[in-house]
């Protein structure tokens, strides 16, 4: 293989060169495939984290529903009240009523 001029060999050079750094820029750079892929591990374990963060919140509002006013639970009430004033004792045990008075089916 013969070339006729420097700059042809100069031109080659140039094209490898550019060929060079556009590969590697798309393979490890900001926007490279390395990049994307860990972006989308990211994406995956905020979304997990999301999730877990939407069932604390949706248990929450289920916990202070039963604290408003119109729809007070005297049970709630009392074991709110006694956490917060310091009554309660680590043996202490509840049993959870229904609305008639007799015991809710409950799971330990």
């Amino acid at each position: 293989m013969r070339f006729k001029s420097k700059s042809a060999i100069l031109f080659m050079l140039a094209a490898i060169g550019t060929l060079g750094y556009f590969t590697w820029h798309g393979l490890h750079g900001s926007r490279g495939v390395e990049r994307v892929a860990e972006l989308r591990l990211k994406v995956e374990r905020l979304e997990g984290e999301l999730a877990q963060l939407k069932e604390q919140r949706l248990a929450l509002e289920r916990r202070v529903v039963l604290l408003r006013p119109e729809s007070i639970d005297p049970d709630m009430l009392d074991e709110e009240a006694r956490a917060l004033l310091g009554f309660v004792h680590e043996n202490d045990r509840s049993i959870p009523l229904d609305r008639s008075g007799g015991v809710a089916a409950f799971a330990e």
